[in-house]
């Protein structure tokens, strides 16, 4: 408790108790990741902010406090002749020690300090998209798009942060991505000057394929991170979800390929919307899992008993095509032909309840 600090408080009228003498006893500052500072009191509820300190600021500040204190224990022990046991280190929880953790643009600072759950803090920092970057200032770089003021937060109020499953951003190997290019143009006949969609787009997997073909590719993406990436390609990006999307909104094409969100059937709720997107005579490409192809639920037989009146394929997709994207849920693919819009709307009514199926109807449909 500085005396600048003291003539701060007394200067606004803050002082607790009138007593300029109960100062040192009854305030403290704290200081948050984002480096501002709250002066605060001990015996009532209430905070006043102070200012902010920049990064260069805090780490000064932080390795003053540790020198300060290397130097006191220092002085306590030359002063001493009597052997005496070390002060225990104190022991700072993960959440504690994320804390120490500075924001600055698109990276979040390691403290100079060693950190004790430094391998645990390595791992929930990787699995949130961070890559470990060496040298005299070590930190966890993002992606352009991530706030990482928000992650930390996140962070330290203990929760696992994992984007790539928020997001259910599993990208296409480019193997299977021009697969599904060709399929699509194998039912068109050609590519060039077609106008093609990719919902859920990603990072471009697929629409990169289908526009070194001559397509003129639109692209829906919902996640600020792989809309800058789309954007830093070219594209106009339609920063959305595609479920909220509509014809009316970005007309219709001749064809759309994907690799939606898997989980909950929302690759089935996905298909059935793509399907209104795309002009009479078109054709749909599409990755799924395999849920719905066993699946006992009303909406999973509704979907087998929808594709039986479709002009449609199942591609298997060999076990572990994902692997390297972060997935392991085994996927096929759908290829549609000749699509009628109309049609599949009126064709297709699915209920979201999770109850079985009383009748299991066979399922004829080709397997490639």
């Amino acid at each position: 408790m500085s005396d600048e600090l003291i003539e701060y408080i007394e200067a606004r009228g803050m002082i607790y108790g009138n007593e300029k003498a109960s100062i040192p006893r009854e305030y403290y500052l704290s200081l948050i990741p984002n480096g501002r500072i709250y002066l605060k009191y001990n015996r009532i509820l209430g905070q006043r902010y102070v200012g902010t300190v920049s990064d260069e600021q805090l780490e000064q500040l932080r390795a003053r406090l540790v020198g300060e204190v290397a130097t006191e224990r220092a002085k306590q022990s030359a002063s001493t002749s009597v052997a005496v046991a070390a002060p225990a280190p104190v022991k700072l929880t993960i959440e504690q020690e994320l804390s120490l953790l500075t924001v600055s643009g698109s990276k979040l600072q390691l403290p100079v300090q060693q950190l004790q759950h430094y391998d645990e803090i390595s791992q929930r920092l990787s699995k949130a998209g961070g890559r470990y970057i060496t040298g005299r200032n070590k930190h966890f770089a993002f992606d352009d798009g991530v706030d990482c003021a928000d992650l930390l937060r996140r962070l330290v109020a203990g929760e696992t942060v994992n984007f790539q499953q928020e997001y259910q951003f599993f990208a296409t190997p480019e193997s299977k991505a021009i697969e599904v290019a060709e399929e699509i143009r194998k039912s068109l006949g050609t590519l060039r000057g077609k106008r093609v969609l990719e919902p859920s787009a990603g990072t471009g997997a697929l629409a990169n394929v289908v526009r070194r073909m001559g397509a003129d590719v639109v692209v829906v993406e919902a996640w600020n991170v792989n809309a800058i990436k789309l954007r830093a390609q070219g594209y106009e990006v339609i920063e959305r979800d595609f479920l909220r999307v509509t014809p009316e909104e970005i007309g219709t094409f001749d064809a759309v390929l994907a690799n939606p969100p898997f989980t909950k059937n929302q690759d089935i709720q996905h298909v059935m919307h793509m399907l209104q997107f795309i002009r009479p005579g078109g054709a749909l490409s599409v990755i799924m899992s395999t849920g719905w192809l066993e699946g006992k639920t009303k909406m999973h037989a509704q979907f087998r008993e929808f594709l039986a009146t479709q002009d449609v394929t199942v591609a298997a997709i060999e076990a572990g095509a994902f692997r390297e994207s972060g997935t392991t849920v085994p996927t096929v693919r759908l290829d549609f032909r000749n699509v009628n819009a109309p049609r599949a709307a009126e064709d297709f009514h699915y209920e979201v309840e999770s109850e079985d199926v009383e009748e299991e109807t066979p399922f004829a449909i080709i397997m490639e």
